[in-house]
């Protein structure tokens, strides 16, 4: 894809808003790629909707919840990146339930 930032090759939209934390999210509608591992060492993988990114976190829609503070590996396939992140809320929708994580370094 020559010619697209990393962030287009994401999915992730030019406009930003200003996130309190101070960190700039992006709007994106992309898929999701969510890995938990559970006792065991069993793989519970899921698909979920981005929703928006930052360069501390991100947000998505799953069908499922998702425990506060589960350590979930998170990948964004159209563009091959991917980083461990850890689940800081989740509340329950129409359609499922937003989830907002907290990135555990950047993206790779």
């Amino acid at each position: 894809m020559a010619g697209l930032t990393e962030s287009e090759k994401a999915g992730i939209s030019s406009s930003a808003g200003v996130d309190p934390r101070g960190a700039d999210r992006f709007p994106m509608r992309s898929f999701v790629r969510i890995c938990r591992f559970e006792k065991g060492g069993t793989e519970l993988v899921m698909g979920a909707q981005g929703l928006n990114l930052s360069a501390t976190g991100m947000a998505f829609v799953t069908s499922e919840p998702l425990a506060l503070g589960t350590q979930i590996h998170v990948e964004l396939p159209k563009s091959g990146l991917s980083a461990l992140a850890r689940v800081r809320n989740c509340q329950p929708r129409e359609c499922g339930f937003r989830v907002g994580v907290e990135l555990q370094g950047s993206f790779a």
